[in-house]
């Protein structure tokens, strides 16, 4: 009799055990689903870029906060890293921190994102020094590149530039928990 109870204590172990693996794993690879889509710095005018740990464990993630100095005009382009998963890319995230100097409010500061060459978002700030803009817009297919260009009317000896930041910019897509799918993998 205290045979069979040890085999059935080891059973109920190992049971315990696989179910705890079998967690940790649907856990993590629904974080790598479901985590944005950062970009990369590939071309134009290089941004500073500073990161930083947003959230808590297990589900802190690190965000980068990108800046220029924006004399009259500021192209940079961005291409998307693919991760793992291949579910649908829906919308653009972050938000932009512009500041222009004192005395220059009445400068209009202009914005726009494209998406492969596609017109997502553009606008037209003037009359304030500090402006926060999201920059949550909508994506339409799987963007290569992302295109941020900004410029005002200032760039001469009382206004000579503006700050342009962009936080925690990466591309937002639902889950997709099929990593038994081939096209789940990268490359």
């Amino acid at each position: 009799m205290e045979h069979a109870s040890k085999r059935g204590e080891f059973w109920g172990v190992g049971a315990l055990g696989l179910l705890a693996c079998t967690v940790f794993l649907a856990i993590n690879l629904g974080s790598c689903t479901t985590t944005p889509l950062p970009l990369e710095h590939s071309d134009g005018a290089s941004p500073l870029v500073e990161s930083r740990t947003v959230g808590s464990r297990p589900a802190a993630r690190t965000v980068d906060h990108h800046l220029w100095d924006v004399r009259k005009r500021l192209t940079s382009s961005f291409t998307v890293e693919q991760l793992f998963g291949d579910g649908e890319i829906t919308r653009l995230l972050g938000h932009f921190d512009i500041s222009v100097p004192p005395g220059c409010a009445d400068r209009t500061v202009h914005w726009e994102i494209t998406a492969d060459g596609e017109r997502i978002g553009q606008g037209r700030l003037r009359w304030l020094r500090k402006y926060e803009v999201p920059t949550e817009l909508p994506v339409h297919g799987a963007p290569a590149t992302i295109t941020v260009t900004a410029w005002w009317n200032g760039g001469t000896g009382t206004c000579p530039s503006f700050a342009l930041g962009w936080d925690d910019a990466g591309l937002d897509r639902e889950a997709d928990f099929n990593f038994l799918d081939p096209d789940f993998y990268p490359g």
